[in-house]
């Protein structure tokens, strides 16, 4: 997604509510099926990004 402020949001989409957007981004990008676990030594973590629609210029498909 491009946010108004040029800035470029990466995440994979999960819901729209409302006015707001909501993404997640794994720790780990990896994946593939000889990999069954995290790439990293921490346990894996998503992190949730909430984006308000109106701020949102472009989604890259």
């Amino acid at each position: 997604m491009f946010l108004k402020g040029g800035g470029h949001v990466f995440g994979e989409f999960i819901d729209v509510r409302g006015n707001l957007v909501f993404l997640a981004k794994a720790d780990c990008d990896r994946h593939d099926d000889r990999h069954d676990h995290c790439c990293c030594d921490k346990k894996a973590r998503v992190r949730i990004t909430t984006i308000c629609c109106d701020d949102i210029v472009a989604v890259e498909v």
